[in-house]
């Protein structure tokens, strides 16, 4: 059994000079393949060789592709991590301007002192790292070169296996659940068909129960006799039209269906998602008919693991 889920992630990395990039994709359920792009220049030229891997082996889904670039020390670099000198001079001068406008000299009171200090020494680029004689070879004016397309396209591929991995787990576990559901709706209907086997025999006793009720009292019969092959003709009209056996037949041919479209390798979202709306006809038909309590109530909770069916079948590739 090869079930595989559209939800999946993968996460993969490639190292350039002075940049590590990380490669991530994120899948969801969808009826075709939806891509989001989550980069920009030098990365956009590749987007057309990009989408024709995601098409081959993802088939489909709501696809995100995320690539991230952190900085990394260059060989030769010297590492900075002191105060960012500038950063405070230039909260300094804003601070300044800020008091002048509202006519405040700052060495008036202590607590302008405080909040200058309070503000200085929470400024988010005070102590980040700096990196002497830095130079980015992928920035956004320049396209990527040949080692660099070979990097990602290996980095694609070791993401795509992991997304391709997780679906695969994620759709093994929807198809234990599916299967859990169907052998529900398998005990719904043997029970239904237990019931219906009973019927004729059962309705036959309650009309001739209510014959021999009828002719014992007087006031009710008097002088009529009913005419016997009349009342079979009523009891097989009775039968014939409350008779759900062929429901029955074909909820079970649905039934065994659906475990083969999950046995196949073949896509088995959308084949299961159709199978699912011919049981719930028959299932529907199967309780307009039935004028029996019992199997109303179960016709009720067939229909309940049905939903559940089509719910998980929308997250099937």
């Amino acid at each position: 059994m090869k079930t595989t889920s559209m939800t999946g992630f993968g996460r993969a990395t490639m190292v350039g000079t002075n940049k590590t990039y990380r490669l991530e994709i994120k899948t969801l359920n969808s009826k075709s393949l939806d891509v989001q792009w989550r980069w920009g220049d030098p990365w956009t030229p590749l987007e057309t060789e990009t989408l024709k891997t995601l098409q081959k082996e993802l088939i489909r889904g709501k696809v995100t592709l995320s690539l991230y670039a952190e900085e990394t020390t260059p060989k030769g670099a010297a590492l900075s991590t002191g105060l960012q000198f500038q950063v405070l001079d230039e909260v300094w001068a804003d601070w300044q301007r800020w008091l002048a406008s509202k006519n405040q000299d700052p060495t008036n009171t202590v607590d302008l002192a405080q909040a200058w200090v309070h503000l200085a020494t929470r400024h988010p680029l005070l102590y980040k790292n700096a990196l002497q004689n830095n130079t980015d070879l992928f920035a956004s004016s320049a396209e990527p070169d040949q080692a660099t397309v070979a990097a990602f396209r290996e980095a694609l591929q070791e993401a795509l296996a992991l997304c391709k991995e997780f679906r695969f787990q994620e759709g093994q576990g929807i198809a234990s659940v599916v299967l859990e559901y169907l052998g529900e709706i398998q005990g719904i209907l043997d029970h239904i068909r237990n019931n219906e086997s009973k019927k004729p025999h059962s309705v036959r006793q309650k009309i001739e129960s209510f014959l021999n009720e009828w002719k014992n009292n007087q006031t009710l019969s008097g002088s009529f006799a009913p005419d016997p092959g009349r009342m079979e003709q009523e009891i097989l009209f009775y039968l014939e039209k409350k008779d759900i056996s062929e429901e029955i037949v074909r909820l079970q041919a649905h039934l065994h269906l659906a475990e083969q479209i999950l046995k196949n390798d073949t896509e088995q979202g959308r084949k299961l998602g159709f199978v699912a709306q011919e049981m719930g006809r028959e299932i529907n038909t199967i309780g307009s008919k039935a004028s029996d309590f019992e199997i109303q109530h179960r016709v009720v909770m067939a229909k309940e693991w049905l939903e559940k069916i089509k719910e998980q079948s929308a997250n099937l590739l």
